[in-house]
Parts: structure tokens; C-alpha cells; sequence
């Protein structure tokens, strides 16, 4: 009898390889009995002490094998032409650990199939279904972004004009199915055939640099858009939930009057919730189903440390009028995720 399989991808440097750790945790607890997961690491400077732990944990779990790829040693060319593409100061470097998602297929050629995960999740289902949709004539799966895809972008761009005509402008093609890149099932084997390594690079680097720091939005998120345009499949919401814009986009579906009927289930049951903004399961125990987030890090090797940072950040946020008030008194009053806090103390909390 044949097990079923998924192949999961997490990327990131040192500072957020405690956190795949928790996401491995948060994706195996959900597994159905006699499910093998291949953790694919995209390493982006991960110290060897926090990739020993990785590999220590990941021998802990019975269903589990771990790959580790280090894209700085292997991609350093590469990586050094695209390090100018990023926005912010130099205390903001967008290099490997945004752009290492470009070497994948070639990272991992063992593999044709692999479901890419950023690490500020919290999984609250088995993610089986996700990973077992028909790509096979597709660069990937994908989850439509509603405020930028459906509805046109609830904020200017960079370059002051709106969001569709910014994206159109820029890339030559429609963003109306516009998504987000925080979770992609990938078809590695297409993506190594049709050399889409080269594709998504060569797409970044061809924006003359001026233009890149007014016109593009959102990194690599804009070149995947660019470049898997007409070549994807689209995954429910509820695999790439962000839950915290949900009454925005209620309301600009409302103004516009359009029907949000189909898409109320899959936030009020989400497979995935990404917190996608500054607000992470990491630094607030506030946000919905963060309760998963922090059991899964308790299983961890890195629980101890995962916790000291929580502290340390706690500390510096309660110093600030903002922070502690945020500490204090948070609410939300969404169907099946209503939560109440007063005074630091939870009054009602849905999970």
C-alpha cells in the first residue's frame, strides 16, 4: 500500500529557522495517519547550530525527512545580481531570503511537486487536499489575492496610480487574478523545463532600478505574478487566509455590490491563516487560533528561545502608548473567531 505524500518548501535565514520548526510541528500535527512530508529548506543563512536543531527535531518525527539547500553557497552569482532590488535601507536587505523561492525546482530536482509555505502561518487543517490538486499542465496553484485581484487594489501603489493600471503599466499583463506568494503549490518539473529560474530573474533585473523602487510593490511577489500569469490554477481561500482584512474587503464588496457569499466559509474556516502584516503569532498571542501557533512551539527544540524573543519584544511594545494599549483591550467579533480581551485578561476567545 502507497502512503500518501507531500513535499512542503519553507525559506528563510537564521532568524526564522525557529519558526519553520513550528510550522513543521503545525503541518504534522494536522497529517492524516501514514501521511510521509518532505520538509524542503531553502536555506538562506541559517546558522549550522539552528540547522543541527532542525535536523534533530526532524528525526523526532516519524513522518517526517528533512532537505536542507544552502542558496547562498550555490546561488551567490546570482543572488549578488539581484541584492540592489530591494526597497528600505541597507538595515532592510531583501536578498536570498526573498528571492531564494527563484531556485527552487533547481534546489530540489528530486522532486516535480512541492507546496511553498511562508513561516507567519498558523495551519488549522490537514493540507493534503491542497498539495493533491491537478497542476500537471501548470506552473502552480495558487490563492487569488480579493483586495487586489477582484476588487483593485484598496490602496495606491508606490507610484501613486492605482494598483491594476500600476501592475499593467509595469508588467504588460492584467493583475485581475492577482496572488498572493506566501503560499504556492509548485510544479518544480515545469518550472525546471521551461526554466522559470531564469524567467523570474530575468523579469527583475530588465526593471531599470529607479523604476523598480517607485513602480514595484511587493518584490517577488509582483515577478511571480509577472511571470505565472495564465500559467496557474487557483486553491480556495481558505489556504492562504488573511483574515485580518476580511471586513475591508466585505465592505468594498458591498459598495460595489457584489456577492461575498461564496468566499464568508472560507474565512470563517480557514486552512491557513497567514499573517502576512507586522502583527505575527510570534510577537502577539492575541491574534485568532495564535494558540495553535504557540502549542506547536512548545514541541519544539526551540521553544525556549522562541519565548525569550516573545518577552524581549513584549517589553520593548509595552514601553510605547500603542503597545500597551494594543496589550490591553483587543477585540474582534467575527463568526467562529470572536475574541475579547480587557485589562490584559481574556474574556472570550473562540479557537
Amino acid at each position: 500500500m502507497t502512503h500518501p505524500q507531500m513535499n512542503i518548501v519553507l525559506s528563510g535565514d537564521d532568524n526564522y529557522s525557529k519558526y519553520m520548526a513550528v510550522t513543521m510541528q503545525n503541518i504534522v500535527h494536522f497529517l492524516a495517519p501514514g501521511t510521509k512530508v518532505n520538509f524542503l529548506i531553502l536555506d538562506s543563512g541559517i546558522r549550522p547550530e539552528s540547522k543541527a536543531k532542525l535536523q534533530q527535531f526532524a528525526d523526532t518525527l516519524d513522518q517526517v525527512q528533512i532537505h536542507i539547500f544552502d542558496i547562498v553557497e550555490h546561488y551567490a552569482d546570482e543572488l549578488a545580481k539581484l541584492a540592489p532590488y530591494r526597497h528600505g535601507s541597507k538595515k532592510n536587505t531583501i536578498t536570498a531570503g526573498t528571492y531564494g523561492l527563484f531556485f527552487v525546482a533547481e534546489a530540489f530536482p528530486e522532486f516535480d511537486k512541492a507546496l511553498y509555505i511562508d513561516v507567519d502561518v498558523i495551519v488549522r487543517q490537514n493540507l493534503q487536499p491542497a498539495f493533491d490538486t491537478d497542476i500537471e499542465d501548470k506552473y502552480g496553484a495558487v490563492v487569488r489575492m480579493l483586495t487586489h485581484a477582484q476588487l483593485g487594489s484598496l490602496k495606491s501603489s508606490r507610484s501613486g496610480k492605482p494598483f491594476p493600471q500600476n501592475f499593467q503599466d509595469l508588467f504588460g499583463k492584467s493583475s485581475e487574478n492577482y496572488f498572493n506568494a506566501g503560499v504556492q503549490l509548485l510544479n518544480l518539473k515545469r518550472m525546471r523545463e521551461e526554466k522559470v529560474k531564469d524567467q523570474l530573474s530575468d523579469t527583475l533585473t530588465n526593471i531599470p532600478l529607479e523604476v523598480f523602487h517607485t513602480e514595484v510593490n511587493y518584490h517577488n511577489q509582483d515577478i511571480f505574478n509577472a511571470v505565472f500569469a495564465g500559467k496557474v490554477a487557483f486553491l480556495p481561500t481558505r489556504y492562504n487566509c488573511q483574515v485580518k482584512n476580511v471586513n475591508k474587503i466585505k465592505r468594498r464588496f458591498l459598495r460595489l455590490g457584489l456577492d461575498f457569499s461564496e468566499f464568508q466559509p472560507e474565512f470563517e474556516n480557514p486552512a491557513i491563516i497567514h499573517y502576512s502584516g507586522r502583527r505575527k503569532p510570534w510577537n502577539d498571542k492575541n491574534l485568532f487560533a495564535s494558540e495553535l501557533w504557540w502549542d506547536a512551539a512548545s514541541r519544539t527544540p526551540f521553544a525556549e528561545e522562541i519565548n525569550q524573543k516573545y518577552q524581549q519584544d513584549l517589553s520593548k511594545k509595552l514601553k510605547t502608548a500603542k503597545g500597551l494599549l494594543n496589550w490591553l483591550f483587543d477585540f474582534r467579533l467575527d463568526k467562529n473567531q470572536k475574541h475579547i480581551k480587557l485589562f490584559g485578561i481574556t474574556l472570550l476567545r473562540d479557537h
